[in-house]
Formats: structure tokens, C-alpha cells, sequence
């Protein structure tokens, strides 16, 4: 099937304001009502045109909670000049309407983000990444596997990420004049040795599947939180049949087409991505297109290629878990 390109998937993005300073038992809306308002009386005077330097989002946030707990259609949080601690004295007294009970509260507790138990509590109170994922990345040709972790969020100066059996794997701390300015993006892929050297049982060992938790800290003071799954729900390589491997192709027709793949039983694949890179230049020019899950071919553009240059088609097929396995050829083109 031909044609361009269409996205394999869109990314969801959602935020949640303040961070969690203690565990109340009230229903959820009202909940989150007390937590801002013990955030806003701990902290909000430092800042209390910005409301305790919350993001615009996490005010639009508050605000609705004020709004329906009040029943009014702007209340004291439109007017700049109100102080943080009458907007959380409300809150609490709204909150109380509801007959909330605090459990071992403290400001101590409260400043560390942590719960009556000292553990971290990765509720309503803390900032959710932005996105987060951790997936294995297979490549069929060259027989090896390795694990990519990514995460976006707000400004952050540290950042811890922990198994599912809890032990610390991954911790990136900000120093110098980055530990202020702060990271929001991070990348990284593991070391792939081939399966002759450590075999796949072995990697699926050191990362099991299960989920994967984020811990980091805004440059601000926050609390970062969030999670991400990784399966072993591996698909096979891509049968490329176009162009063939070593093949000289003209230069005005070139394309790229494979077989879907099907196999193994169980997996879903949501999408293709193929990959062509000039092996020649000396820049090493990419053209990378995203594909549907039904599209299993696609025309190249010809400007993109030069006559005499070799180049490297890679497609990827990508599970709905977001693990993706690889097959690379080589071409040349006359």
C-alpha cells in the first residue's frame, strides 16, 4: 500500500498542580482542595502574586477547585493582590464543610513532600511528568537489544528512575549552573551487546517487565512523579522486500516497501517507521517518515538522493507497548 505518511501515534499530555504534603480521608475533589491549601499557607507567601509559583495551568486548575467548592464564577483567585493565606484559610474552611481529617501532618512532612509514613505519596499533590516511557528497541539484523528511557516534563534538577523490585537504576543530578537552570527532556539507551555475547533471556532478566517509577525534583522544590511500563512483548523484524539488499536502484525510483509483521502471536503493531540514511555524505543526511499500521510501503522523494551515493533503509515496527524491532539494507543508487 502506498502514499505518504500519516503519524502511528499521538502523545497525550496532562498536568496536575501543587504537590502533596499530607494524607487526608474526605472524598477526592475535596481532597485535592486541602492539599493546595496546606501548600499555599506553607509556601505561597513567597510568592503570592504567582500563587506559590504555580505553572498558569496548575492555577487554571485551582481555580476550578475553588470555583466548585464555593460556587462562584471567579472568586478571590482572579485578583492579583489577594494574599496566599486567605486563599488557603478558605480553602480549609471549605475543605472542613466536608469534615476532613488530617493524619500526622506536619510542616516537616510537608516540605519534604512525603506522607505521615515517610514514604513517597505519588498522589494528586505532586507534578506528573509530561510524558514518560521505557521501551526495548530490537534490531533483527544485528541480534541485539537495548533499553531507551525517556521523560519530558517541567524545569527539574534531579531525577531518579526505580524497577519494579525497587532497586535505583538510573539517577541524573543537575550541579554548576544547571542545577538552576534545569533539564525538562531526557534520552538515554542502554549498551546493546549481541545475543551471542549476552542473550536476550539475560537482558529480560536485568530489566523485567513491570512498572517503572520517576521520582525528580523542579528546580523549584517540587516533586516530580511519574510512571511508565515495560513488557516483553517483542515483535519480529520487518521482511523488507524493496529495494533488495546491495541493490543499485534508479534514481527516480525508489521504494521502500516490507512485509507486515504478524508475528509473534499476541502482539499488536501500531505503526511502521522507516529510515533512510545517507551512508556517503559526509553530513549524513536522514529522511525519516512515520507510518501507519496498514501502510507496509512508501515512496521515497528522488531529491533526496544522489546518483553514485550508498545509502540505509531501516524500518521499524512499533507494538502498541511501544517496543520496536528493527531491519536494516543497504542500496545504492544510479
Amino acid at each position: 500500500m502506498g502514499g505518504w505518511p500519516t503519524k502511528a501515534r499521538v502523545g497525550f499530555r496532562e498536568k496536575i498542580a501543587g504537590k502533596e504534603i499530607a494524607k487526608v480521608t474526605l472524598d477526592p475533589e475535596r481532597a485535592l482542595l486541602v492539599r493546595e491549601a496546606l501548600v499555599l499557607l506553607l509556601v505561597g507567601q513567597r510568592n503570592s502574586q504567582r500563587l506559590m509559583g504555580l505553572s498558569s495551568s496548575s492555577r487554571h486548575h485551582a481555580r476550578e477547585r475553588l470555583h466548585w467548592a464555593a460556587g462562584t464564577e471567579g472568586g478571590a483567585m482572579r485578583r492579583r493582590g489577594t494574599r496566599p493565606v486567605v486563599l488557603a484559610t478558605t480553602l480549609l474552611l471549605l475543605g472542613g464543610l466536608a469534615g476532613v481529617e488530617l493524619e500526622h501532618w506536619t510542616p516537616e512532612a510537608a516540605a519534604a513532600g512525603l506522607d505521615h509514613g515517610g514514604s513517597e505519596a505519588a498522589g494528586a499533590g505532586s507534578i506528573r511528568l509530561a510524558d514518560a516511557s521505557i521501551i526495548v528497541e530490537t534490531n533483527a539484523t544485528d541480534g541485539d537489544a537495548g533499553l531507551q528511557v525517556f521523560l519530558d516534563g517541567e524545569e527539574w534538577r534531579e531525577m531518579t528512575l526505580t524497577a519494579p523490585d525497587g532497586r535505583r537504576m538510573l539517577v541524573v543530578q543537575n550541579t554548576g549552573s544547571l542545577k538552576t537552570w534545569g533539564l525538562t527532556e531526557l534520552f538515554s539507551e542502554s549498551s546493546e551487546p549481541p545475543f551471542d555475547v549476552a542473550p536476550f533471556r539475560e537482558f529480560k532478566k536485568r530489566f523485567p517487565e513491570g512498572k517503572y517509577r520517576f521520582r525528580g525534583t523542579t528546580i523549584d522544590g517540587a516533586r516530580l512523579v511519574g510512571t511508565a511500563t515495560l513488557t516483553h512483548d517483542i515483535p519480529k523484524g520487518p521482511v523488507i522486500t524493496s529495494p533488495a539488499d546491495g541493490e543499485s536502484v534508479p534514481h527516480g525510483d525508489v521504494l521502500a516497501s516490507w512485509e507486515p509483521v504478524t508475528r509473534p502471536s499476541g502482539i499488536e503493531i501500531v505503526g511502521y517507521r522507516a529510515i533512510v540514511s545517507d551512508e556517503t555524505s559526509p553530513r549524513g543526511f536522514d529522511l525519516e517518515l512515520e507510518l501507519g499500521r496498514s501502510q507496509t510501503s512508501i515512496p521515497l522523494p528522488s531529491g533526496f538522493f544522489r546518483a553514485g551515493n550508498e545509502y540505509k533503509l531501516e524500518v521499524q515496527a512499533i507494538e502498541q507497548s511501544g517496543n520496536q524491532t528493527l531491519t536494516e539494507i543497504t542500496f545504492s543508487v544510479t
